[in-house]
């Protein structure tokens, strides 16, 4: 009898604070499910590169178009031919978007400052040097969207390599940097071109980048990935008539390079035999 008693109790007992005790439980279950389903989700770092080259021919880069290190040769289309001796594009802003949510973007942190300056002739030919990266939902990746922008130095505080900076101040607020001499037959004109050109933001495929589909990041990525964006700088100087130099000339052609020919790829090698035909 009195253990019945005892018994029903006990079991009154529990059924009156068994609500309690979940309520207490549930922000720890709740939490741990939460960090289950980030787990789950999980995703990889990728790391973004610049690249500049001489075109293509038949898929075959050129052979390094520099001579001597302090500067770049090649012949434009009018016949040309160029000594160029400084050259920098800026890069301002570099996403990917999501395949499956198109108006979701993931946006690359820069290794130094809020832009980079890539240096065409100061970096060697196909070789790739570092922008940033970004830590990656796991996911496929369908475009890559970029911006050639304003450079800005970065605070004079931070301790940013002198290879990570332009040798030249001019190149504060500018998008392009171009300085050389061009030589035609007997006559030789000195040019010395920079400008605040703003471009529409670029969106470059990625659902051929790998394997012949998009990129993917898998839930547990465990190697960075790395991607190069690369351009043709030798079609930079294309249709100016440097004996009548007129800007306007030199701002559309690079313009339009910068928009029609830069391209993508994934690793941060070009080598000498993967580059497009027509980029």
């Amino acid at each position: 009898m009195l253990q019945t008693a005892l018994t029903t109790a006990f079991t009154l007992r529990v059924q009156m604070f068994a609500p309690s005790v979940w309520l207490l439980l549930l922000p720890i279950v709740s939490a741990t499910a939460a960090c289950n389903m980030l787990e789950e989700s999980g995703g990889g770092h990728v790391t973004f590169y610049a690249a500049h080259h001489g075109t293509p021919r038949e898929g075959q880069f050129p052979p390094d178009l520099s001579p001597h290190p302090d500067w770049r040769e090649f012949d434009t289309d009018d016949g040309w031919h160029i000594k160029l001796a400084e050259g920098y594009v800026s890069v301002g802003n570099i996403a990917l978007r999501n395949c499956d949510h198109g108006k979701d973007l993931v946006w690359m942190e820069f290794q130094h400052g809020e832009s980079a300056a890539e240096d065409i002739v100061g970096v060697d030919d196909t070789r790739a040097a570092p922008l940033g990266s970004i830590y990656v939902p796991a996911g496929s990746y369908c475009a890559l969207l970029l911006d050639y922008g304003h450079y800005s130095f970065p605070d004079a505080a931070d301790e940013v390599p002198p290879a990570a900076r332009p040798d030249n101040a001019s190149m504060e607020g500018m998008t392009v940097l171009l300085h050389g001499h061009a030589t035609r037959g007997e006559e030789t004109e000195f040019f010395r071109w920079q400008d605040r050109l703003k471009l529409d933001t670029l969106e470059l495929s990625l659902t051929t980048l790998e394997n012949g589909g998009a990129l993917y990041i898998g839930p547990r990525e465990g190697v960075t990935r790395r991607i190069t964006i690369a351009k043709p700088y030798d079609r930079f100087l294309d249709g100016v008539d440097f004996s009548d130099f007129d800007r306007g000339d030199l701002e559309d052609t690079v313009r339009r390079v910068l928009e029609k020919k830069t391209w993508v790829m994934l690793g941060n090698t070009l080598g000498q035999t993967n580059g497009p035909s027509d980029p």
